[in-house]
């Protein structure tokens, strides 16, 4: 016994039929997808070059100067602007492709201004008192979107 394919059926429409292999009309999505879109320009402030993206990280990392830390450990900050960095992400690569890892310096834009106090304490270099990881991990990516804020207001980013 063979099984054989039923044949298509016909859908009735108001106005007519539309058989299995006619073109639907067209409708707004199409006639929207068929006009000719003007080119997508890339931004202005890409870089282009290795050395336009160290020229990028450079200034980043210069911009720390004076300004007010951003991730304000409770205890632990000086609020001292004058010992302000921009820190690093301390995560592995393998978090994406901000993190550092054996051999692999942390992106710029993956960072936050920190003071020398805040620094040690996310590093793990100086005591943080009773503050969990995951306390000091929490208070750091906050400080880190204030700082992307503060590089967007200063048009570094």
């Amino acid at each position: 016994m063979t099984w054989k394919r039923p044949p298509p059926r016909e859908v009735k429409r108001i106005g007519g039929t539309i058989g299995p292999r006619d073109t639907a009309p067209s409708s707004g999505l199409a006639a929207v997808l068929a006009q000719d879109l003007p080119p997508i320009r890339t931004p202005a402030r890409v870089p282009t070059s290795p050395h336009a993206e160290e020229a990028r990280g450079r200034r980043i990392r210069e911009s720390a100067r004076g300004k007010d830390c951003q991730v304000r450990y409770v205890g632990i900050c000086t609020y001292d602007s004058t010992h302000t960095i921009w820190s690093h992400a301390r995560w592995g690569a393998q978090l994406g492709e901000g993190g550092r890892g054996m051999g692999t310096k942390a992106d710029d834009l993956a960072g936050a201004y920190a003071c020398g106090a805040c620094d040690g304490a996310f590093d793990q270099m100086t005591n943080a008192g009773d503050m969990t990881r995951a306390e000091l991990d929490l208070d750091w990516l906050l400080g880190h979107l204030r700082s992307l804020g503060i590089l967007q207001r200063d048009g570094l980013v």
